[in-house]
Order: C-alpha cells, then sequence, then structure tokens
C-alpha cells in the first residue's frame, strides 16, 4: 500500500476548534478574580480608619478645656497617640503616607470644627508633623525588628516625657522672656513723651502679627502718673455660620489693661493688671518698659515687653513667641502719635 503525500504548505488548513473560554479569563485558562466589594477596598478602609482616628482625636482636644491643652500633652502626646493608632492600623510600607494624611486631616478638623484659629494650626502644625511622623519612624523601626528595636527604647523614653511637660510643676521649664525693640524717631524727646501720654494710633498689622492674631483696635492712656491705667481694646473672633460659629476666642472685643508703675522724664513702667484677650492663653504680659533719649537723628525708643510663656514644650514654643512679641513691641513703637 502506498503512503499519502504529506500536505504542502499551500493545502487548506482545517478551521480551529471554537473557543469555549470565558473572555474575562487570562491566556492560562485562570479564571478572572472577582470584583472586590468597595466598602472592603484598603484604599475606603484606610479613609475610615483616618476618619474615626480623627474625629476620636478631635473630641479628645475639645475635651481638654482649660490649662491642659496649653501644655506638651495637647502638642506632642495627643498628635503622637494618633500616630502611633494611625501605623498600627495599616501595614508599615504606608505608614508615612497614612501618618500625614491623617494628621492632616487632623489639622483640618481642628481648623474647621474644634474653635482653633488658623494662627493656631499655623504655628503647631510643623510639631504636630515631626511628632507624627517620628512615631511613624519608630513604630517601622520596631516592626522590623532586630538591633534596631532596642535602639527606639532611647528616643521613645525622651518622647514620653516631652510629652508632659508643662502638665505638673515638677516638669515645668522656666517661661520667663523679655523682649526688646528700639528705632530711632524723628521726633524730639518730649515729643515722644507726649505721643506716649496719648492713645496710640494702630496701624494694619504686617508679618507675623497680620497671621490671625487678635487685634488691637483702640487706646485709652489715662495719663503717665504712677497708679494711671492704660485700657488697650482687641478685636474678636469672626463670626462664622452655624455649625461652625464657636470659636475658643468669642467675637466680642476683649481688653488689656496696664498700669503706669513708675516714671519720668526718659522712661516709663508698666505692670500688666488684667488681660481677658485671646492672647492670655499663650503667653501672661507682666510687664512693659519704655525708655527715650536724644541721639543725632531724633530719639531713641526702646520698648521691652515682658511675658511668661504659657505653651509647652518650651524648646518649641519659646523661639516662637519671642519672635512674635519682639515683633508686636517695634508695632507699638510704630504706634506712637508723632507729629509729622
Amino acid at each position: 500500500m502506498s503512503t499519502p503525500p504529506s500536505p504542502g504548505p499551500d493545502d487548506a488548513r482545517e478551521p480551529a476548534p471554537p473557543d469555549d473560554r470565558d473572555p474575562g479569563a487570562d491566556p492560562a485558562g485562570t479564571p478572572a478574580p472577582e470584583a472586590v466589594p468597595l466598602s472592603r477596598r484598603p484604599a475606603v478602609l484606610t479613609m475610615l480608619a483616618l476618619i474615626v482616628v480623627c474625629v476620636v482625636g478631635s473630641l479628645v482636644m475639645r475635651s481638654m478645656n482649660g490649662w491642659l491643652n496649653q501644655t506638651s500633652v495637647f502638642y506632642v502626646g495627643l498628635p503622637a497617640l494618633l500616630a502611633a493608632l494611625l501605623v498600627l492600623s495599616r501595614p508599615a510600607t504606608s505608614a508615612y503616607g497614612i501618618v500625614l494624611k491623617g494628621t492632616t486631616l487632623f489639622l483640618l478638623i481642628a481648623t474647621i470644627f474644634a474653635g482653633e484659629g488658623v494662627v493656631c494650626v499655623l504655628f503647631a502644625a510643623p510639631l504636630v508633623y515631626a511628632v507624627a511622623l517620628l512615631v511613624a519612624a519608630l513604630v517601622n523601626t520596631v516592626r522590623k525588628g532586630g538591633r534596631g528595636a532596642r535602639v527606639v527604647a532611647a528616643p521613645a523614653l525622651l518622647l514620653a516625657v516631652a510629652s508632659t511637660e508643662g502638665a505638673v510643676p515638677a516638669l515645668t521649664l522656666p517661661a520667663e522672656n523679655t523682649v526688646t525693640a528700639e528705632r530711632v524717631v524723628a521726633a524730639t524727646p518730649d515729643q515722644v513723651r507726649a505721643a506716649l501720654a496719648a492713645p496710640l494710633r494702630f496701624g494694619e498689622p504686617t508679618g507675623a502679627l497680620a497671621l490671625g492674631f487678635p487685634r488691637p483696635l483702640v487706646d485709652h492712656p489715662e495719663g503717665l502718673a504712677p497708679g494711671d491705667a492704660r485700657h488697650i481694646l482687641f478685636s474678636g473672633a469672626p463670626e462664622r455660620a452655624a455649625p461652625l460659629h464657636g470659636h475658643h476666642w468669642g467675637t466680642a472685643p476683649s481688653t488689656l489693661t496696664l498700669r503706669v508703675a513708675a516714671a519720668g522724664d526718659r522712661s516709663v513702667d508698666y505692670v500688666a493688671v488684667k488681660d481677658a484677650t485671646p492672647i492670655a492663653t499663650w503667653l501672661a504680659w507682666r510687664g512693659s518698659t519704655v525708655r527715650w533719649e536724644p541721639v543725632a537723628g531724633g530719639t531713641r525708643v526702646v520698648w521691652s515687653l515682658a511675658f511668661e510663656r504659657r505653651l509647652s514644650p518650651a524648646a518649641y514654643w519659646t523661639p516662637l513667641e519671642r519672635a512674635v512679641a519682639q515683633r508686636a513691641a517695634d508695632y507699638l513703637i510704630g504706634s506712637l502719635a508723632l507729629p509729622a
């Protein structure tokens, strides 16, 4: 029997059988993965965790009425706790991103709902972010294990101690500060003294003073004799629509009262008698001294402000409060009603 010839390249090929596999399956025949419900997707779960932690943190923050919300418990301890909860709620690979998102959300909630002024959040934000990222780094190091876990003990202990600064007298660092500003003005010493006895003319604040601090509106001096008072009226917080109308400053104007302790031809010393302004939650004015002397081209005016810092930790808040107070002293010199 003869062998049939092999098919040549030009011979017609038989059609391939139809493919009955699911179009959604991969070529290897593996079935397509089932769609994950929206409520179980990692991104959604992450955002829900962020919202829960931040809302709880905001409720805790609102409950810290009185002196506690001026201490490191508020500015260091609370952010550290929130950061730890956020890191532990998600894998370590996303710890820093979760912490940054959660911290930002927490600060936004504080700005909108907790009655904090924008200036409070602006000044506290760098400290809060630094603490949150430090905690994320410490937790990640512990997760990796090995010798790195033991290295965490020292910074973790320092962070715990820093979180309690200001909470009790034994953990409160010295808070007294004095700042000074000076200018040479085109006026005689007698004109400077007369301007100091008259109401100050407050202009529009600039620089750090324009970030949202209460603004001085009107000055009511009684004179420069010992015992005379000086009442400075400050603005309240801006009105906000419900349900965001609450504000820890209050919207009504408030007054700072100073009294002349001593006065001479070239100096006046004031002591603070009463401060009902929101500034009293950050620092306590102790006194103010104004001195002037004739120099070439006019009169040198030196204005000093003494205050006690009320915010902790000291390492963070002292330089900030000193810088703002120094700007305030310079602003007061510029407010003297000197002849043009």
